[in-house]
């Protein structure tokens, strides 16, 4: 059995009710389950942290989350329960959970990943508590939307946003640049991140200055935000379970 002692994270779980893309989108149906469910699973069974909280202001949510196994120690004020910073969320919730437990990491977990691993969860932890990072936050591989295609707007003048040259004083996009030159980016996916205490309160940050990224493919990386997302989880849950 894992040494207690060595639990020294909490699991912050934001859930506000206001979805704008998909109404109900945290506790919306997928396999038979609520939404919210999976994430509270994973992190429940990854028994990695000292506490798995809710952060809603929706009693319907809350009981949900519940249900699911979650605590819910409070609701979410109205000032933070619209579109603001994740941080803010975070923040609220640690400060309320450090009267009653100690803890030198908050971990943000994102109900709109379903598809992580508790595996995942498990490596990130054991990176965390290595003391090395300010945070430990999951990434995936940029491979569509490589910043060197895109173009910016000005009225219905497209101009080339990064991959440019200039002739004869006039920017022209520059195709002669290999794909395969390019340099590897990536982007974090939303599905776990894990950040000090202190680096949260202190810069209102969930990165800090020391980022370990720990790397997710696209099934571990899949976000749902709109209807379209929420489609085609249904069938990566299908043929997951199919497989």
């Amino acid at each position: 059995m894992r040494n207690t002692l060595n639990k020294n994270i909490i699991a912050v779980i934001p859930a506000r009710g206001g979805s704008k893309s998909i109404k109900n989108k945290n506790i919306i149906d997928l396999g038979g389950k609520p939404l919210i469910y999976y994430t509270i699973d994973q992190a429940l069974k990854s028994k990695e942290f000292i506490k798995v909280i809710v952060s809603t202001d929706s009693l319907t949510i809350a009981k949900v989350a519940k249900k699911c196994g979650a605590e819910v120690p409070f609701l979410r004020p109205k000032n933070i329960s619209h579109d603001c910073p994740t941080e803010k969320v975070l923040i609220h919730a640690s400060k309320y959970l450090e009267k009653y437990t100690s803890f030198d990491g908050v971990a943000c977990l994102q109900p709109t990943s379903p598809f992580r691993k508790i595996n995942s969860l498990k490596k990130c932890a054991k990176i965390f508590r290595s003391k090395k990072y300010d945070s430990v936050i999951t990434f995936k591989k940029v491979e569509a939307e490589r910043p060197e295609w895109m173009f910016k707007k000005k009225k219905n003048l497209m101009t080339p946003y990064i991959n440019k040259k200039k002739i004869n004083g006039k920017i022209i996009f520059n195709k002669n640049i290999a794909r395969q030159l390019y340099e590897k980016l990536y982007k974090p996916n939303g599905s776990i991140y894990i950040t000090k205490k202190d680096t949260l309160y202190k810069y209102e940050s969930i990165y800090g200055f020391n980022v370990c990224g720990y790397i997710n493919d696209e099934y571990e990386s899949h976000d749902i935000d709109t209807k379209l997302d929420l489609d085609f989880s249904k069938f990566l849950l299908k043929t997951s379970k199919k497989s």
